[in-house]
């Protein structure tokens, strides 16, 4: 149990971090005239054991917001979210989106790793807490992944593929709410603010420190101009590469970080501006996670966000 003391003392990091996070100068939060957006939500898979609650609700509540605020949207749902049906979708998404506009990706749902032992586990069981072995790499799972042979997973190389294939722009936002997501950011493209193993086990919670992870991520900023010419996506994970995400509660009425992501909407603006940019909505979320989620569920459900990549601060919501 953390003392008052420590409670404290994170408080102070937390919230410095947030605040430098958001307020931290990358020029002007970027607005272009042209926004779409892509919803992809799965809950019910096949077999009632695989099922979620609330993914398609988050999917079809970040549309409504993203609409209402001047998005062009398209939502993909269950039986239409299957791996081919994803890859059709973000190949004709992408192809449609020119130079000067924004292209936001967002899925929920279920992800795992690539190794099928450690998947099995959490795939029925929620955790990697207790697995003590390696594991593969970060997938989101469509509807028709195969779980009796561990096959048909996206991979971070599927993403990076397709990306290559048919994006236009340079403005580019994926947003994933899934147990590991924070694993789809390959390393070879940019290092997360927050250490990947957050909380690592239910005997207590493995903390990095925000503060010192800023320099690192100024460093990736610049360096995805130079190596590639274009921009890497803003990449905002709901969790590490060994954690869980997870449902939220009936009150929430959708996953935990979806729910404050949402939130960010209204309340996430740190510099006044009007706009509530991606870092904003990370920082308020990220922060609204640990404090209302981490606090109380318990070490072993422990998880964190992850922001990852870029170089401009895009425009998310507007109040």
């Amino acid at each position: 149990m953390k003392t008052l003391k420590s409670e404290l003392a994170l408080a102070a990091i937390f919230f410095s971090f947030a605040f430098l996070l958001a307020s931290c100068s990358l020029g002007s939060a970027l607005i272009t005239a042209t926004r779409k957006a892509l919803l992809i939500g799965i809950a019910d898979y096949p077999g009632a054991s695989n099922d979620l609650t609330y993914p398609a609700v988050d999917a079809e509540s970040m549309q409504t917001l993203l609409h209402s605020q001047g998005w062009e949207t398209e939502t993909l749902t269950d039986t239409q979210a299957t791996k081919a049906g994803i890859q059709t979708a973000i190949h004709d998404f992408l192809g449609s989106v020119p130079t000067n506009g924004t292209a936001l990706i967002y899925y929920s749902g279920h992800g795992t790793v690539s190794d099928s032992d450690a998947a099995d586990y959490q795939y029925y069981n929620g955790t990697l807490s207790t697995y003590s072995g390696d594991i593969g790499d970060a997938w989101l799972v469509p509807y028709d992944f195969d779980t009796s042979a561990w096959t048909g997973g996206i991979s971070a190389s599927d993403l990076s593929t397709w990306f290559d294939a048919d994006l236009l722009t340079k403005n580019v936002i994926v947003i994933a709410d899934s147990c590991f997501s924070g694993g789809l950011v390959p390393s070879s493209d940019s290092v997360d603010t927050i250490g990947q193993e957050y909380a690592v086990d239910s005997s207590g919670s493995v903390y990095s420190s925000p503060l010192a992870a800023l320099g690192s991520f100024g460093d990736l900023l610049a360096a995805n101009a130079a190596a590639k010419g274009i921009l890497s996506p803003v990449v905002i994970s709901a969790a590490g590469s060994r954690e869980s995400s997870y449902d939220g509660t009936s009150s929430m009425g959708h996953g935990v970080f979806t729910y404050y992501l949402l939130e960010s909407a209204t309340k996430g603006d740190a510099n006044g501006d009007g706009y509530v940019t991606c870092t904003e909505a990370y920082s308020y979320a990220a922060k609204a996670v640990n404090w209302a989620w981490n606090n109380s569920i318990g070490s072993s459900m422990e998880f964190y966000p992850h922001i990852s990549g870029g170089l401009r601060d895009l425009a998310l919501f507007k109040l």
